[in-house]
């Protein structure tokens, strides 16, 4: 299923795209912690005692800041993930509700191969396929 229906490989594309954005963000403020750090190497040994105190300070300061975003956008990744799985969830559910109308299925099963308790599978009613074919149709008509 994630290999070949469509809006999960979109969904996943742009949770990529919002923990790449998050890494460079990050990145980009560990860099700029870092060129202060090294601006007060550089004066350590002319600084007062007060300055050397308020740039401790401020350098816990920025180990806060940093970590509070940090956390700040990974819980939004997290959550946008947790939002577009129910979504993909509600959007397989519906439309298996849907496709079994006249097919009359006892069984619908998920089956990934590794997380199963199913120990032997027919292949003749293997409708995997038909139900990517059938969701990728639907998602085509909500774009």
């Amino acid at each position: 299923m994630q290999a070949h229906y469509e809006y999960m490989k979109e969904v996943k594309d742009q949770a990529t795209d919002k923990d790449n954005r998050m890494q460079q963000e990050l990145a980009s403020l560990d860099r700029k912690n870092q060129q202060q750090i090294e601006e007060w190497r550089q004066k350590s040994s002319t600084m007062t005692q007060a300055e050397g105190e308020e740039a401790q300070r401020k350098y816990q300061e920025m180990q806060q800041e940093f970590a509070t975003r940090k956390q700040e956008l990974e819980q939004r990744l997290l959550q946008f993930e947790e939002e577009e799985r129910t979504k993909i969830r509600k959007r397989i559910e519906d439309f298996i509700k849907e496709y079994n109308k006249d097919r009359n299925y006892s069984y619908i099963i998920a089956y990934d191969g590794t997380n199963s308790f199913i120990y032997n599978k027919d292949t003749l009613f293997n409708i995997t396929n038909a139900v990517v074919d059938g969701l990728n149709a639907e998602y085509k008509k909500t774009k």
